[in-house]
């Protein structure tokens, strides 16, 4: 974040103001002090900075780095940290925006359901990550 920052000749408080993110936690982030940032403000600060969002999720490890022999990278993990619905579905759609293979898409889209489900997430919510109407609920859990 620090290069694309100074690239654009922005101090800390610019961006802090440009994308309302604190300029104490974007001091944090440059000097790797935060290990689980929030994904809305990484995508605030990427759109901000002219990142591409895939950019932004390899640089915090949360997507392997391209290869160029494999077509789009194969997402194998996926972060752990505790979010709320509103950053799992933004979360929902970065995934299914990415440019990986629709295999990792569906595996990462897994993982995130799993995360939720960890969480205590309802089966409701689930289902619309998922994509299913609430009323498919019977066929899909056979009851």
């Amino acid at each position: 974040m620090r290069e694309a920052r100074t690239l654009r000749g922005w101090s800390q408080e610019e961006l802090a103001e440009r994308t309302g993110i604190s300029k104490n936690t974007i001091l944090r982030w440059e000097n790797d002090q935060i290990s689980d940032p929030d994904p809305l403000q990484v995508r605030r600060a990427a759109e901000a900075l002219g990142v591409d969002i895939e950019d932004a999720f390899r640089a915090l490890g949360w997507l392997p780095e391209r290869r160029p022999d494999d077509g789009g990278a194969e997402i194998e993990a996926m972060p752990d940290y505790v979010f709320g619905r509103a950053q799992a579905r933004q979360l929902k759609l970065d995934i299914l925006q990415a440019d990986v293979s629709a295999e990792a898409k569906l595996r990462l889209l897994d993982k995130l359901e799993d995360r939720l489900r960890e969480l205590g997430e309802t089966e409701a919510f689930l289902r619309e990550i998922r994509g299913l109407p609430v009323d498919e609920r019977s066929r899909d859990t056979g009851t």
